[in-house]
């Protein structure tokens, strides 16, 4: 979690684990999840966490006791990736079908479906500000959207020759990084997002 009370764990044993960091003492169990954790994100306040698992679902989690609160069913295949909005109304999710989710939390409906990548979406990351989704994908492409109305706001950022397995951007959201499995990680210039 971002205020660093809780660290969440989850993997192939099809159960996602929440740990004290500061002691290692082992605070919740949640079994269940069809084959393996695909990813865990927690919420901008620390109180939710929401994991993805190989079979398409999303389940919300308590992140103080572990207690399931909401499981979605993204679609019929693996949850790669899952980001949530600053604000925390709005999650991203992506994976084996190849689009962008984006979900309204009060309601646990689909708001929009992005579409443009033509394999597995693999990494998600909202800009600070909330006003642009990037998402990394098997495609070897990083893409740019406006959050707001699903627009693409800029070609594909292609540069890697492999997966695109991961995404941060920088706090002032004017850098993005992503990284591949072709072992390499490359910067994107965000500013020019500023004046669209």
């Amino acid at each position: 979690s971002r205020d660093g009370k809780r660290l969440a764990s989850g993997g192939a044993d099809k159960t996602l684990r929440l740990w004290d960091p500061e002691t290692g003492q082992l605070i919740a169990k949640l079994p269940g999840f069809g084959e393996s954790l695909r990813c865990i994100v927690f919420a901008p306040d620390g109180k939710t966490l929401v994991a993805g698992d190989w079979e398409g679902f999303l389940c919300f989690c308590d992140a103080v006791t572990g207690k399931e609160l909401r499981r979605i069913r993204a679609g019929d295949l693996v949850v790669h990736a899952a980001a949530f909005s600053p604000d925390g109304k709005v999650l991203a999710s992506g994976g084996a079908d190849q689009n962008v989710t984006l979900w309204n939390l009060e309601t646990g409906k689909s708001i929009r479906k992005l579409y443009g990548h033509w394999g597995d979406v693999q990494a998600l990351a909202f800009t600070p500000d909330g006003k642009w989704l990037l998402s990394g994908s098997d495609d070897h492409t990083v893409r740019v959207w406006e959050a707001a109305t699903g627009r693409e706001a800029v070609r594909a950022l292609d540069g890697h020759e492999d997966k695109v397995q991961s995404l941060s951007i920088s706090a002032d959201g004017k850098r993005a990084v992503s990284a591949s499995r072709d072992a390499t990680a490359l910067i994107w210039d965000l500013t020019a997002l500023e004046k669209k």
